[in-house]
């Protein structure tokens, strides 16, 4: 696989793990469907990852940083579906479903931590060293913040900026995946080899 295509890959990840987990919120029968959306962040992940990683000097630490951070908030996130699958067979309002559930949920508002230190790497090396457009590395600092405040409330019912941090990767993806085309397009290798 060409390194454009496997780029182009890591950057279509961006776009389809937000979509793959809207399409698997349902707690129905397309569970499945979020949690494969869950690993398709890792592609991803790697992606953003080797962008950082141009941009930083050498011996640099920060890129190492954001994709360790990132794979534990995923694995977190990814976690946090097991004991959702395992209070389905649970009588609703038990104590066994409450507890059940409250592992699940903490495990989401856990995830934000790692999730916030992977954003503002991403946002610092983008807006000090260009690695992403600075509008990324400005939307990727909002949504740090949002992510660490999040966080703080162990006892949030809702955590909005887990929402923020998938829209930012939905549109991350789409921005770069759009980049990775035109670059494609416009370089001459490429096409000679399309025609």
């Amino acid at each position: 696989m060409g390194t454009n295509m496997s780029t182009r890959l890591g950057a279509a990840c961006g776009v389809a793990f937000p979509l793959a987990l809207i399409a698997g919120r349902d707690r129905g029968g397309v569970f499945m469907l979020g949690a494969f959306g869950l690993v398709l962040f890792v592609p991803f992940l790697a992606y953003v990852c080797s962008l950082l990683r141009a941009v930083e000097r050498p011996g640099g630490w920060l890129t190492s940083c954001a994709f360790g951070a990132g794979l534990m908030g995923m694995t977190l996130k990814l976690a946090s579906g097991v004991p959702e699958i395992a209070y389905r067979s649970v009588p609703r309002g038990s104590q066994a479903h409450r507890a059940l559930d409250g592992l699940a949920s903490g495990a989401t508002i856990v995830s934000l931590y790692p999730f916030g230190i992977f954003m503002a790497v991403v946002a610092y090396l983008s807006l000090r060293a260009g690695a992403l457009p600075r509008w990324l590395g400005v939307f990727a600092a909002l949504t740090s913040a949002a992510l660490l405040v999040n966080g703080s409330f162990k006892h949030a019912g809702t955590v909005p900026a887990l929402l923020l941090f998938i829209v930012w990767s939905l549109v991350a993806g789409t921005a770069l995946l759009i980049r990775e085309l035109r670059v494609g397009a416009s370089d001459p290798a490429t096409a000679a080899i399309a025609q």
